[in-house]
């Protein structure tokens, strides 16, 4: 009596394929193209990162003034939700690579957008009085938004990770 065996491949071969493309992570921020230098002609240099960190967590002399945390903590579920579905689809084979990186930049585009609304809605800490004072000469005591600069630079990036 001999037996025959026959193997199907249902998808396995375009799994393993699929699942031994790099991984890529999706950040957003300010990263290091657009971390240009910001000039408010206070004498001192600061870059649009140090000023976003400045703002983000506060100095001796300024108060915390969160533009990132309270976008990523209210968004934390719907963001985790849209990355989660396009890895899926990905590894299902319903994108390609190209597809699910640029689906990945719909979401990094989300949260960008959401961080842009934050910073506009100016739901943060009062300037202090003598800032609005000496930024009355200037033109703008809106926080995070004088120039357009620091809010221009938030961006996202979508890399592949090693």
């Amino acid at each position: 009596m001999t037996a025959r065996l026959t193997v199907k491949d249902k998808g396995y071969k375009a799994l393993i394929k699929r699942l031994s493309y790099p991984p890529v992570s999706l950040t957003v921020g300010i990263h290091d193209e657009d971390n240009e230098v910001y000039d408010r002609g206070t004498g001192m240099e600061a870059t649009t990162a140090m000023i976003g960190t400045f703002h983000e967590y506060g100095t001796v002399d300024m108060p915390p003034r969160p533009w990132l945390t309270p976008v990523v903590e209210a968004g934390w579920e719907r963001y985790l939700t849209s990355v989660s579905l396009v890895e899926q689809a990905f590894v299902m084979g319903k994108l390609s690579a190209a597809e699910r990186k640029m689906k990945l930049g719909v979401v990094g585009e989300k949260i960008v957008s959401d961080i842009i609304k934050h910073i506009k809605k100016q739901d943060f800490e009062p300037l202090a009085e003598s800032t609005i004072m000496a930024r009355k000469n200037e033109g703008s005591i809106t926080i995070l938004i004088d120039s357009g600069q620091f809010w221009q630079s938030i961006g996202y990036e979508i890399k592949d990770s090693k």
